[in-house]
């Protein structure tokens, strides 16, 4: 028998597996050409047609909004009035190549820089970018100002319309969900292990803890759609993240290959556990529209006889019930800011900080955080700036017709890394010639007519911008060169010589990001990836050293926290762009998203052992605690020693043994609180150990 031919649809899905790309192009190219002609035909307005048509192309295609419907039109709402800015200050400072060329660099810096803000911003980066570029080439006509605002206007309204009513996406699921989930199946599994505490183990317990695994799992920024991930300085984005995080992290302490694997009666824990449970489970309702969850209350230290040193085996598994329950609580926590309500009190360590700030005061700290070269945001922007600047420069030098060209050229191939960037260009050069070449017998054919190129200009709109999903780069690349012929054939004469200044501008433009790509942060967020996790590291060892010290000191405070918590964040966006590109052999083998989490992990469990930071639970006196500070310290010195593998200055990793056991004559309180940092520190030892043997290549961390 012979097999059945794929349909046309069957071969668009392989590429487009759920038509995002032909949905998009459709939307974007119904929006730019109804109001190109409106412009263009029926005003006679061919400034307005032309930012019309521009504007729609740049937000929809070249930049793009993320998230859900709602969300997207709120943030093309938001871009209005930026984008007529950037059109009037172009229109401003076209009047010479050296105010157009000084304006561009500070926009493009301060758009990409912009970034920081999530996601939603990120991605009409080069849209806004590209607004600006088209109003700063000649010719210097500030009398059509009101032209250009009135086409900025009409393009990004028909867009919205577009985005909203015409075969728009699926809404993605929202974060929130992903997280009520995660928790419930979180609070599912700590009822199995209540249970079990109480002597009447579940038989599917193990099945439990694998659902809840692949629940937290679900919460990885790299299996979540762009714009879903709450990566924005706003209260809830910030609460929402806090949430997401901790849910992880309690994940991990609910590991049943660690101490709550043993087997044995622990119904002290089982007190602890069960109302972790519920607080989990309730948490997670609230993130559903539910009410708020209550505040959870601490169970109470039993009174315990611990003068003949009882079996650790009991207060470790309490001490990690006790872990768990300090998570839901901060879990219950940030759910309530999320939701609007006032910050719970009780926490030494003020996880929700941010609750208290302002919008403005939580923009300029994320902004205060990346300002500086250690931040691949900030790489970036000065890259694009560079980039971007020099194109505007050899275009009005040169005095290239079409200069316009130049600068999109650069935007275009302008990527993350040189080794990204030389990749792009190829298509981007074969593909401009190919179009170049198809554009010149067109022009030929169709005449001078323009109804026979506005005839023509909604199939080639469309096929140039699904062409490159579909077909590759090169060919979406000759199509849009296609586009650009019968656009301007519109309005004005042309000739086959368009086609062959387009390709003199993309080989320009070309040649800009190349240069500028070797010249500035050359192995982009792969080569600072590796210096952002081994700062994480020192800086998660330090706070933990820091917590254990201050248990047993005057002065309840940890003051390298707050340079871990930036620690933390600049590891993971350079993670977060990391994940965008290409991998090189130097980075592949490893498992960097393991090794981001681990660093979570030593910053997120010393804010939760920070907890017990109150008179009454410090260790109160050097008796019976040099062990546990000598452990802390070699906590500290295995993360170091694993900054400087990550850096690749060493070959080899010690993991640290961690065993201290309770001092002779402890009170119950302090008993407990003595084996809750030894778990802790045993919990990061098993981290390390874990990333040890799950990765493979950095610097011989296996061996």
């Amino acid at each position: 028998m012979g097999t059945v031919a794929a349909s046309p649809v069957d071969w668009v899905r392989r590429r487009d597996p759920d038509l995002a790309t032909v949905r998009r192009a459709l939307r974007v190219t119904i929006a730019a050409c109804v109001g190109f002609y409106l412009s263009r035909y029926l005003l006679g307005d061919r400034v307005t047609a032309v930012y019309a048509l521009f504007t729609a192309i740049a937000l929809g295609v070249v930049g793009r909004a993320a998230g859900s419907v709602r969300a997207r039109l709120v943030t093309l709402g938001c871009v209005l009035p930026v984008g007529l800015a950037l059109v009037a200050l172009g229109t401003v400072l076209a009047r010479g190549t050296v105010p157009a060329t000084v304006g561009l660099v500070v926009v493009a810096f301060t758009i990409s820089f912009a970034s920081v803000g999530g996601p939603r911003f990120a991605g009409l980066a080069a849209g806004l970018q590209l607004l600006y570029v088209l109003a700063c080439f000649p010719p210097y006509a500030p009398d059509t100002l009101g032209s250009r605002l009135a086409g900025v206007g009409l393009g990004l309204v028909l867009l919205a319309v577009a985005e909203m009513l015409i075969v728009p996406d699926p809404d993605p699921v929202p974060y929130r969900s992903l997280v009520a989930d995660a928790a419930d199946a979180l609070a599912h599994h700590l009822d199995g292990l209540a249970d079990a505490m109480d002597g009447v183990p579940p038989a599917d317990l193990a099945e439990r803890h694998l659902a809840a695994v692949a629940a937290g799992e679900r919460l990885r920024p790299s299996r979540v759609p762009p714009g879903v991930v709450p990566a924005g300085p706003s209260r809830r984005d910030h609460a929402l993240a806090n949430a997401a995080s901790t849910v992880r992290f309690v994940l991990s302490r609910a590991d049943l290959d660690g101490d709550l694997g043993r087997v044995g009666e622990w119904p002290a824990a089982a007190a602890v556990t069960r109302p972790a449970a519920n607080g989990a489970r309730a948490g997670a309702t609230a993130l559903r529209g539910g009410p708020l969850p209550p505040a959870l209350a601490v169970a109470p230290v039993a009174a315990a006889d611990v003068t003949g040193r009882p079996g650790i085996g009991e207060l470790a598994v309490e001490a990690v019930a006790r872990t768990i329950q300090d998570g839901v609580r901060l879990f219950d926590g940030a759910v309530r800011v999320f939701r609007g309500a006032p910050a719970p009190e009780g926490f030494v360590t003020d996880p929700f900080w941010y609750s208290r700030r302002s919008t403005v005061s939580l923009w300029w700290h994320r902004l205060r955080i990346h300002l500086t070269p250690r931040s691949v945001y900030f790489q970036l922007a000065l890259r694009t700036a560079a980039a971007l600047g020099g194109a505007r420069v050899i275009a009005g030098l040169l005095d290239l017709q079409h200069g316009f060209w130049v600068v999109l050229a650069t935007l275009t191939v302008m990527r993350t890394s040189a080794a990204a960037t030389r990749t792009a260009v190829v298509p981007a050069v074969f593909g401009t010639m190919a179009g170049a070449f198809v554009a010149a017998p067109v022009l030929m054919i169709l005449g001078a007519p323009v109804d026979r190129y506005a005839i023509v200009t909604p199939v080639v709109m469309f096929a140039a911008f699904a062409g490159g999903v579909l077909f590759g780069q090169a060919v979406g690349q000759a199509l849009f060169t296609l586009l650009v012929t019968v656009v301007f054939a519109q309005l004005s004469p042309s000739t086959w010589r368009l086609a062959e200044v387009r390709l003199v501008d993309v080989l320009a433009g070309a040649v800009v990001g190349i240069l500028v790509g070797l010249a500035a942060w050359p192995r982009g967020a792969a080569g600072e990836l590796r210096e952002a996790v081994a700062r994480l590291y020192v800086a998660g060892g330090r706070t933990v050293r820091e917590t254990v010290d201050a248990l047993d000191g005057d002065e309840p405070t940890v003051r390298s926290l707050p340079s871990a918590r930036r620690a933390m964040q600049l590891a993971d966006t350079a993670y977060a762009m990391y994940a965008t590109e290409r991998r090189t052999p130097a980075m592949s083998g490893v498992d960097w998203q393991a090794a981001i989490v681990t660093g979570h992990d030593l910053v997120d469990g010393a804010q939760l052992l920070g907890q017990s930071l109150t008179p009454v639970n410090r260790l109160g006196g050097k008796r019976g605690v040099a062990t546990l500070e000598a452990a802390a310290a070699a906590i500290e010195a295995a993360y170091g020693a694993a900054a400087d593998v990550v850096r690749l200055r060493v070959g080899g990793l010690d993991v640290p043994r961690v065993t201290v056991g309770v001092p002779p004559g402890a009170t119950p309180e302090r008993a407990r609180l003595v084996v809750s940092v030894e778990v802790y520190l045993a919990a990061l030892a098993r981290d390390l150990a874990r990333l040890t043997a799950s990765t493979s290549k950095i610097a011989g961390l296996d061996g």
